[in-house]
């Protein structure tokens, strides 16, 4: 097949292709290239064009079989921003290139969060239960669903993959990501300090594992006639922050695992996050895969927390991480976007400045 994939020099996108090319797709990407140069080691070349995905036509994608749309906003609204001048533009190109994609026949799949789920409403969540987010970010990505789910019919079966919270490698890692940022705390500075109580639960998910489910969705023979929701994880998976913080300190000699609103002293940037309150994240959810393995039914999540703390660990020794690589901006998707703002390289709008 031949497949395009927004965002495809991003976190995800950066795997994603060159895998998807290893399984004989034909792939070609779309990025604005903000995230460009934020490589931590060499990414393979790969067939993709500079370009907004909101100045993306008709003709752009007319030859594919699937667009998966990678490209958004994550995080928190950067430099200072309202939320709805950065997150509404993302729900209007997400339904647009949606539209396109049925006009003309595309089948289209939406990166979208677990992270919809929010503030728990019952102790363990599927695809039917009541999302309750709370951040603008994950409000965003139900907006989507939202309306992939209203143009969705018997000429167009989008499909939405629900992503647990994502660690491993990339070329373009985020390090803002818990897991990751946990086995660089302690690869740099023997200790893990969480910014929240660490008492929440997530569901967390190798990124591996999610190249392989975005294969088997755009493989997949679904035609169902509406917006089909899959949570992608694995139930094993399901894990508190602070355990979580605990399993990557015990692969480490004498790493300890602080939290900061015990130890404010140990504040730093990096910790930043918008969404706490007094080191209390409303963000708890387990959730099931129950409905995934109906679906894709030889598809199973093949690396466990253990096996990819290991392999981030054993990485960051071979790229020599050092403090002063792990603190670079450029692996935070916040802190560099407010960097680009700043810079005046990035307008209010998200578009590149001329000067």
């Amino acid at each position: 097949m031949k497949i395009g994939i927004t965002g495809s020099q991003g976190y995800i996108g950066s795997k994603l292709l060159p895998y998807l090319e290893s399984k004989g797709h034909a792939c070609f990407g779309f990025d604005t290239g903000f995230f460009l140069d934020c490589t931590i080691y060499s990414s393979i070349k790969n067939n993709f064009v500079k370009k907004d995905v909101r100045e993306i036509t008709v003709s752009d994608i007319g030859d594919l079989d699937v667009l998966i749309h990678l490209a958004g906003i994550a995080n928190d609204p950067f430099g200072k921003l309202e939320p709805s001048k950065v997150f509404d533009p993302v729900r209007d190109y997400t339904k647009k290139l949606a539209e396109m994609c049925k006009s003309i026949g595309v089948k289209f799949i939406f990166a979208s969060s677990c992270s919809i789920y929010g503030e728990a409403t019952s102790p363990l969540l599927d695809e039917a239960s009541i999302p309750n987010p709370v951040t603008p970010y994950s409000i965003n990505k139900l907006q989507s669903e939202n309306d992939l789910e209203a143009l969705a019919d018997k000429h167009f079966s989008p499909i939405a993959l629900r992503l647990s919270t994502l660690f491993g490698m990339s070329p373009r890692i985020r390090l803002d990501m818990a897991i990751n940022m946990f086995v660089g705390m302690a690869h740099t500075k023997g200790e893990i300090v969480l910014s929240s109580t660490g008492e929440q639960w997530r569901p967390f998910v190798h990124i591996n594992d999610v190249c392989e489910a975005f294969r088997m969705a755009a493989e997949s023979s679904y035609d169902e006639g509406k917006l089909l929701v899959l949570n992608i994880g694995s139930d094993s998976n399901n894990i508190t922050v602070f355990d979580v913080a605990k399993m990557v300190a015990s692969k480490f000699d004498n790493c300890k695992v602080h939290r900061l609103v015990d130890n404010p002293e140990l504040d730093n940037s990096l910790l930043k996050d918008e969404k706490l309150q007094d080191g209390v994240d409303k963000r708890n959810y387990i959730v099931s895969f129950k409905k995934m393995d109906n679906y894709f039914p030889n598809f199973r999540c093949s690396w466990s927390l253990e096996r990819g703390i290991e392999d981030i660990k054993l990485n960051f020794e071979h790229i020599g991480l050092t403090s002063e690589i792990f603190q670079d901006s450029k692996y935070y998707r916040l802190q560099y976007l407010d960097y680009l703002y700043m810079a005046k390289k990035i307008d209010k709008d998200m578009y590149w400045t001329k000067i």
